[in-house]
């Protein structure tokens, strides 16, 4: 729709400006596929049998295993027979656990785990972005529809700014025809539909990334830090970094360029094990000690 009616009715694609709409258009148009493709064909990720390490036995809580040489107590997923890590949890649907898990996704076909995170996120970036981009394009030329114009008069008695009345709907001053008028009318409606939609589900995992927590873990540190008022003790989620080390370690991004790398499209998958992630209380400890050498 975009390419074959809006583009050559907005602007001449020989002109600059038309070349630069043209480029956005298939940047977004490129990163939304890409990410959706790769979210899909890109396995979450499990945890391997028992860590690849010898079970030594328990006394409840999880057998006690060997991880990076070290003992330690791990959950037991009784469906998988097999230890399942912190933020692993076990999929109905898949039949196994899955390393961080988010959810289950069935438009994907895949769950969204550890390794396939950065592309459901990213395609819910820039499925948002081109649906903001695709009303902002077709809004100007449907501005004078009767529904269109009630909505602009009632925004403005609302927003308190001046209301210019339009007539007709045109393009560059020329009427459009039954069809192309359906058309972009029709993206716009559709469009600011999917934005709406859009902006609550990716604000929503923003604010997960941000706070170091899965959809699913958000309802269990929610519970827990209910537990911790009862008690009257405050609960902290210990995987919490920051703000800036969770968007590093969600995206798996480092270096001097990670705030702009993070957005990038990028064939390689989370390379992070998932078995042990990294812990606030952990990063502490070893901040005292560099402190005190």
């Amino acid at each position: 729709m975009y390419f074959r009616i809006l583009m050559p009715l907005a602007y001449d694609t020989s002109t600059p400006s038309g070349k630069l709409h043209l480029a956005l258009g298939a940047c977004l148009s490129f990163n939304i596929l890409f990410n959706y493709a790769q979210c899909v064909r890109t396995d979450p990720g499990a945890p391997p049998d028992l860590f690849d390490a010898a079970e030594v036995g328990a006394e409840g809580g999880g057998p006690l295993v060997l991880v990076n040489e070290t003992p330690s107590r791990q959950r037991w997923c009784r469906k998988c027979q097999n230890v399942k890590p912190v933020l692993a949890h076990h999929c109905s649907v898949c039949g196994r656990c899955v390393l961080k898990m988010d959810h289950h996704c069935p438009w994907m076909n895949n769950c969204v785990g550890l390794r396939n995170y950065r592309y459901f996120f990213l395609f819910l970036f820039y499925l948002w972005l081109g649906c903001a981009y695709a009303v902002a394009m077709c809004y100007g030329p449907v501005a004078g529809e009767p529904d269109i114009e009630l909505l602009r008069m009632l925004l403005a008695r609302y927003l308190g700014y001046s209301y210019e009345r339009r007539h007709s709907s045109t393009v560059h001053g020329v009427p459009l025809s039954e069809a192309q008028r359906s058309a972009v009318l029709f993206s716009l409606i559709l469009a600011f539909s999917v934005f709406l939609a859009l902006s609550l589900l990716l604000f929503w995992h923003v604010f997960l990334v941000f706070t170091a927590q899965t959809t699913i873990d958000f309802y269990t540190n929610r519970e827990h830090a209910r537990a911790a008022r009862r008690a009257g003790r405050v609960w902290a989620n210990d995987c919490d970094l920051g703000p800036s080390r969770n968007w590093q370690e969600a995206f798996d991004e480092r270096g001097w360029f990670w705030w702009l790398l993070w957005a990038a499209p990028r064939l390689r998958p989370h390379m992070g094990s998932g078995l042990t992630p990294p812990f606030a209380s952990a990063e502490a400890v070893r901040r005292d000690k560099k402190d005190e050498a």
